[in-house]
């Protein structure tokens, strides 16, 4: 693996879940603990991260919006799943979006989707997402409440959960740190994965985001698998057995590329 591309992998992990470890770098990449070290160090150096002792943080929420739009991996792959699920979507329906980089491409192509805008609702626990669409008055939006974390600027917790139990929506996207097929979609935080699983539980229809990248990876906070499911949008760099392997763990499995989407 290049140095670019352990740079992007420990930026959209720091994305996704706030911190990251340089034991986790030297377990998911297969490098030296000196190797993780440089590179935190040089991410560091050039303002992009915060270095704290066995690993580094998230700085700001204005790095995490710079990250969105000029140095997170796969971003041409996030743009493509974003078209995607819009392309599912109707005006007058009602859609959840957990937090994520994924669900932040498809908020940000929502908001030039002016043909979908009417009638709209748009239910969300990301304070980031819920920031993008806030500047397009015919979306309504509703966020949940909830304590507020920190290195994820996602609502979690009792009230985020209880707001969920009272709504029903036609389309939820959910956004997650890893899939496969015996284990289902996880994130990195317990208390996200309880959200996430509630609002796809509430839906007539829930899909996975995510690029393929996220395959086969492990995270702590299981959100479900087919049973909370019925589909996941991804890229189609997916391999060929692991989509074999998803479909046939009950996945309807749409791998998009420049091809499909044009």
């Amino acid at each position: 693996m290049s140095r670019q591309q352990r740079i992007h992998y420990i930026l959209e992990n720091i994305e996704e879940s706030g911190t990251i470890s340089i034991t986790d770098i030297v377990a998911d990449l297969a490098v030296s603990e000196a190797t993780a070290r440089r590179d935190l160090d040089h991410l560091a150096a050039n303002n992009l991260i915060e270095r704290r002792r066995g690993g580094a943080r998230r700085r700001s929420v204005a790095y995490s919006l710079t990250l969105r739009g000029e140095t997170q991996q796969n971003r041409r792959s996030k743009e493509l799943i974003a078209e995607h699920a819009l392309s599912t979507l109707e005006p007058g329906q009602s859609v959840g979006l957990s937090g994520g980089t994924t669900t932040y491409a498809i908020a940000d192509a929502l908001g030039n989707r002016e043909d979908l805008h009417s009638g709209l609702t748009v239910v969300t626990n990301s304070v980031e997402i819920s920031s993008r669409l806030a500047v397009h008055p015919e979306i309504s939006i509703l966020v949940t409440g909830g304590r507020l974390n920190s290195k994820s600027y996602e609502l979690v917790g009792t009230f985020a959960e209880l707001m969920m139990k009272h709504l029903w929506l036609d389309r939820s996207f959910i956004g997650v740190n890893s899939f496969s097929a015996d284990i289902g979609a996880a994130t990195a935080n317990e208390y996200e994965a309880s959200v996430n699983r509630l609002m796809a539980s509430r839906s007539d229809r829930a899909a996975i985001v995510a690029d393929s990248s996220k395959y086969g990876r492990r995270s702590f906070g299981v959100v479900g698998g087919a049973d909370t499911f019925q589909s996941l949008i991804t890229d189609d760099r997916l391999p060929d057995e692991a989509r074999a392997a998803l479909e046939g763990a009950g996945y309807t499995v749409h791998a998009v590329s420049e091809e499909t989407e044009t």
